[in-house]
């Protein structure tokens, strides 16, 4: 083939394919008539289909495997997720019992730090232009009140506590919280509170926070018919008989109702 004749025949193949680049409707008719000599050839070579049929069954199998696999993974993430929580609810349980139980050390520590406290409630306060003496005012009510003989020497500081709330500033006095020198000397004056019956004074024992809540809650428990403090204990008397329930703290209450019930 001449030179001449090779570039004539190039010159054409790029008319022809200029010619169905440019034109879109050619282009699909190629490609539909391509497609169906394809889809003619893969029906009548049985070889070619069983080869895609294998294919297709293979990749069922390896969807299948992966489906498997997936849940096997979420299956053990789950469990291990559920043990994790298991774990920590544990762990939680075990913290809020050792908090309890050092609550429960604090509360017992500073109650055992109040047990030579009274508080003395109605003791009149003297004008305010007059700085007041309130270890000679205690000492005064134990010896003239309480049939006792004691000194500054049996004390070992006293003072009045504030009002808990402004809206009662002038209801009644200050209370006053007295520290006994001796524990001894601090129970014999607690026992005989009674002589200061109709004086309009009062003595309490000085109790911390949760031992007053505890106090408060058996007071009102339907099975206590009376309930009173000592040494920094609740007593509580069983309505219907006279057993008496010693408390120190909430979880004694478990005690108090399964000897109601």
């Amino acid at each position: 083939m001449s030179a001449k004749q090779t570039k004539k025949d190039g010159d054409i193949k790029k008319q022809i394919s200029e010619l169905i680049l440019g034109d879109g409707d050619i282009l699909k008719c190629i490609a539909e008539a391509v497609s169906s000599a394809i889809i003619d050839t893969m029906c009548v070579n049985e070889s070619f289909i069983a080869k895609i049929a294998d294919k297709i069954s293979q990749n069922e199998k390896h969807t299948t495997k992966i489906k498997q696999e997936l849940y096997e993974s979420l299956s053990f993430d789950n469990t291990d997720l559920r043990a994790k929580i298991t774990d920590l609810e544990n762990n939680c349980a075990q913290l809020k019992k050792s908090y309890d139980n050092l609550q429960m050390a604090h509360d017992d520590l500073e109650q055992y730090g109040r047990r030579n406290c009274l508080i003395f409630h109605g003791v009149p306060e003297p004008p305010k232009d007059v700085t007041e003496n309130t270890d000679a005012a205690i000492i005064k009510i134990v010896n003239d009140k309480l049939g006792m003989k004691i000194q500054v020497s049996d004390l070992d500081r006293s003072h009045r506590l504030r009002r808990k709330s402004p809206q009662i500033a002038n209801s009644r006095p200050k209370p006053i919280i007295v520290k006994f020198s001796r524990h001894n000397t601090k129970s014999e004056v607690f026992s005989r509170k009674r002589n200061l019956k109709a004086s309009g004074i009062g003595i309490t024992e000085s109790l911390t926070k949760k031992r007053l809540e505890l106090y408060t809650t058996v007071s009102n428990h339907p099975g206590v018919k009376a309930a009173w403090k000592a040494d920094g204990k609740v007593i509580a008397l069983l309505s219907g008989s006279q057993t008496k329930v010693f408390l120190e703290n909430h979880k004694d209450l478990t005690k108090l109702s399964s000897l109601v019930n």
